[in-house]
């Protein structure tokens, strides 16, 4: 499979003793995991939008788009996760507080918030959500489980039932959404910078031998 998704005069390769080659990877991994993300939050925030818009005030609302709400929701947080998850004898993934570190100091939101906090908060959120609400039910904060009876008196005989009800919301807040889409950018702007300066040193570490070698396995000329 990986052979047919090949461009022409291409050839896949691994390098054990080059160090810039697995962290090249773990950088180009990571970047192609917050497209994905990316993808994901923009259609969060298109029913986020699409939910205001169709919710009557004072009257409850079944949402038409839950179990695909759901499906985003999670998929785009487990996603995030696992970016920057480095399980050992895993390629070690970039670390988002030393990114966000290099963000200027004078950066605001209009409540006079750092920018560079705001971004860290909800990084430390979304994985906080990721380990103790998509994969252990520890935090019941976006979902409600409760009980109920109901009753009725028919030929002088009281019916009476127990029954259960889940209420789920599988979103986050406007505001927090859009912090998101900026963490989110940023990280993809500086993953693609730093995977540039490790291809040229990746390159300045092959031999020019090792190069030739891989072009003619390429059938580069």
């Amino acid at each position: 499979m990986l052979q047919r998704a090949l461009p022409e005069k291409a050839v896949i390769v691994e390098f054990e003793d080059n160090p810039y080659f697995k962290e090249f990877l773990a950088h180009f991994f990571t970047a192609q995991n917050l497209l994905y993300v990316q993808d994901l939050i923009d259609k969060l925030a298109e029913l986020h939008i699409a939910n205001d818009q169709n919710e009557t005030k004072g009257a409850f609302y079944e949402d038409p788009n839950f179990y695909i709400k759901r499906s985003f929701f999670t998929s785009a947080i487990v996603t995030y996760a696992r970016a920057f998850n480095s399980p050992k004898g895993k390629i070690k993934k970039p670390d988002v507080k030393h990114l966000l570190k290099q963000l200027p100091d004078d950066l605001v939101f209009d409540d006079e918030r750092k920018l560079k906090e705001r971004l860290l908060t909800i990084h430390e959120k979304i994985i906080t959500l990721r380990n103790k609400f998509i994969a252990h039910a520890e935090d019941s904060h976006f979902e409600t489980v409760s009980a109920y009876i109901t009753f009725n008196f028919e030929n002088n005989v009281l019916q009476h039932s127990l029954n259960g009800m889940y209420l789920g919301t599988y979103s986050l807040s406007g505001e927090e959404i859009q912090e998101w889409i900026m963490l989110n950018a940023y990280l993809q702007k500086k993953l693609l910078e730093k995977q540039r300066e490790l291809t040229d040193l990746f390159f300045e570490k092959l031999s020019k031998d090792e190069l030739l070698r891989i072009a003619t396995a390429a059938r580069a000329f």
